[in-house]
């Protein structure tokens, strides 16, 4: 009876030291890559147009393609002749440009049937039910992305990461400071990921034609 009683406990530390070594769920989190543009053929073909006219940096294509009153700000100012300036500003242009093609390309969701906004984790909650607000998030926006133990790609690799909704700790010029899926903290590229409060576009079917109808970051 001893014996017996002596194997069942070293059976039960066996399975609770099996359990403690089981692997942790590295996903807490995620916004994987959504596009609803292509359900809709003249949304797909005016996307694809704009993106294009864009990567060019053909202000006039872009520009024309706007609504008269583009909404450039969460208070609802803008105007063409401001989002042109903007676009032409020799020290704010170039990083608007690049705002704008960014947030064209990471696709995006219908709000209404004539309205489509994007990128996706912009224009819906990322993080249902999450107690935080959107300036305290990021989406990282690859696959493969990586997380270091310092602002270095050098540095020693502390987490392998895709699609993970982060918890801002700070932010830098290049990197973001967050806190790990698996726990523990790390430094992300700043090419990587995207705030969930970053610039993001509005398009708008008016007259049988898609326009540009806002531009703007913020919550």
């Amino acid at each position: 009876m001893r014996w017996r009683r002596l194997w069942c406990a070293l059976l039960v530390v066996a399975l609770l030291a099996g359990l403690a070594s089981w692997p942790v769920p590295t996903r807490a989190q995620q916004a994987p890559p959504v596009d609803e543009a292509p359900n809709v053929p003249s949304l797909r073909a005016f996307r694809d147009a704009l993106l294009d006219a864009v990567r060019r940096r053909d202000i006039d294509h872009v520009v024309g393609w706007s609504e008269p009153n583009i909404r450039l700000s969460a208070d609802g100012t803008g105007g063409l002749a401001a989002f042109r300036q903007m676009l032409s500003d020799e020290a704010a242009g170039p990083k608007a440009w690049q705002d704008l093609e960014t947030a064209l390309d990471l696709g995006g969701v219908f709000q209404r049937w004539d309205e489509f906004c994007t990128p996706y984790f912009s224009c819906q909650p990322p993080v249902p039910n999450c107690n935080c607000t959107p300036y305290d998030i990021v989406v990282i926006v690859t696959e493969d992305a990586r997380a270091f133990l310092e602002p270095d790609t050098k540095s020693p690799l502390v987490a392998e990461l895709g699609y993970d909704v982060l918890r801002i700790l700070e932010l830098y010029t290049h990197w973001v400071f967050v806190e790990l899926p698996a726990g523990g903290n790390g430094f992300v590229r700043s090419a990587d990921f995207r705030m969930v409060v970053d610039y993001r576009v509005h398009l708008r079917q008016r007259d049988g034609a898609w326009w540009i109808e806002g531009f703007l970051a913020g919550d």
